[in-house]
C-alpha cells in the first residue's frame, strides 16, 4: 500500500481495529473482516472442516472445556475428599454438666490439633498452556505441580498450589503414525494420511 489510496485504506483499517477491538484476543470473523473491506480468501468448505477438526484435536488435548479448579483435582481423590469433608456440629445437651461440656470439648480442641498436625492432603496436577505443531516436529507448554488442602479449624479449607514444572518440551511424533499428535492426527484422518 504505497500509493496515498493505498495508505488513507490501511489507517481507516487500522482505525477501526483500534476502535471496535480492545483486546488483542478479539477474534475478527469473517463477516467482521468484510465489514472492515479486509482482502480475504474466498470460502474454502475443506479448508475450514481441516481447521474445525485441528482445533477439535488441541480441544480434546488440552482439554479446553474444563477449567482448571484445584477442587476438582482434589476431590476427584477419595482419601482427600474425605479429609475435606465438612464435620458435623457438636451438640451438646442444654442441660448437661459443666464438666462433661469441658471434658468434650478439650476432647474436641485436641483432635482439631492431632488433624492440624497430621500431613496435608496432596495430589498432582498436569495442564498443557500451549501446543505448536506441523507434521515433522510438536511442542508444548506444561505445568505440572501438586495441590494440597487441608480444613482449618473454622471450618475453611486451604488450598496450596505449588509449580515443579513449566516449561516447553518436545512431543514425541511417531513417523507414520495416524495418532502422532493431537492437531496432526485429526487432520491426517480427515485427508486419509500425511503427504
Amino acid at each position: 500500500m504505497k500509493s496515498v489510496e493505498g495508505k488513507n485504506r490501511a489507517k481507516q483499517i487500522a482505525d477501526d481495529l483500534n476502535n471496535s477491538f480492545f483486546a488483542h484476543g478479539d477474534a475478527v470473523s469473517r463477516s467482521r473482516a468484510k465489514e472492515l473491506n479486509l482482502k480475504i480468501a474466498p470460502e474454502d468448505k475443506q479448508l475450514e472442516g481441516l481447521i474445525w477438526s485441528a482445533y477439535l484435536g488441541l480441544e480434546g488435548y488440552m482439554e479446553l472445556r474444563k477449567p482448571f479448579n484445584p477442587f476438582d483435582y482434589l476431590l476427584s481423590d477419595p482419601a482427600i475428599a474425605a479429609i475435606l469433608k465438612p464435620c458435623a456440629p457438636l451438640v451438646l445437651p442444654p442441660n448437661a454438666p459443666p464438666p462433661l461440656i469441658d471434658q468434650i470439648w478439650n476432647n474436641v480442641a485436641q483432635q482439631a490439633i492431632q488433624n492440624l498436625a497430621g500431613s496435608g492432603a496432596e495430589v498432582e496436577y498436569s495442564v498443557v498452556n500451549a501446543v505448536v505443531e506441523s507434521p515433522r516436529a510438536a511442542s508444548e507448554v506444561r505445568t505440572k505441580g501438586r495441590l494440597s488442602a487441608c480444613r482449618l479449624i473454622g471450618g475453611n479449607i486451604q488450598v496450596t498450589g505449588t509449580h515443579t514444572e513449566a516449561c516447553w518440551r518436545k512431543v514425541e511424533i511417531l513417523a507414520g503414525s495416524a495418532s502422532c499428535s493431537p492437531v496432526v492426527s485429526s487432520i491426517n484422518q480427515q485427508t486419509g494420511g500425511a503427504k
